[in-house]
């Protein structure tokens, strides 16, 4: 698997990247992509949406990264941070700690919460995603499940 996001543009009916093999749309359609967001602090996994700077957001088709972008996230965006994943086409977060109700926040909108996935380096975490080897841990979940809400 290649981590190195590749450069994709849209030509002549076809998609190609900067190695110039190209993929029809026709294929492209039937390839699953996936949009993951990674709330950073400091290069890692924020342990806390509310503590990150910025979310890098992955571009993931038939299991590698096609496309990688940085988006800054202000106060505003904190607070409408569900109708904006869902406007990004984002599919799945990766987060390490989340209140019942921050949880509650996403489900209508159909985007994948992947919940008290270990603090580690972002490129880990991509490549644990597409193995399908992303592990939540245990402590994490059970706080949140014994959580009260008021």
């Amino acid at each position: 698997m290649v981590f190195q996001p590749k450069t994709w543009s849209i030509c002549a009916g076809f998609l190609s990247n900067n190695d110039d093999s190209r993929l029809s749309l026709t294929r492209l359609k039937s390839v699953r992509v996936k949009k993951l967001a990674i709330p950073v602090l400091k290069g890692k996994l924020s342990v806390y949406l509310e503590q990150s700077k910025h979310f890098q957001v992955f571009t993931i088709a038939d299991g590698n990264v096609i496309s990688e972008e940085i988006e800054n996230i202000s106060k505003k965006l904190l607070d409408r941070l569900p109708e904006w994943a869902k406007e990004k086409g984002i599919t799945d977060i990766i987060i390490y700690k989340a209140s019942k109700s921050t949880i509650h926040l996403f489900a209508p909108y159909g985007i994948n919460l992947f919940v008290g996935i270990p603090v580690s380096t972002i490129r880990r975490l991509v490549e644990d995603y597409i193995l399908g080897q992303l592990k939540s841990d245990e402590k994490i979940i059970s706080s949140i499940m014994i959580q009260h809400e008021h």
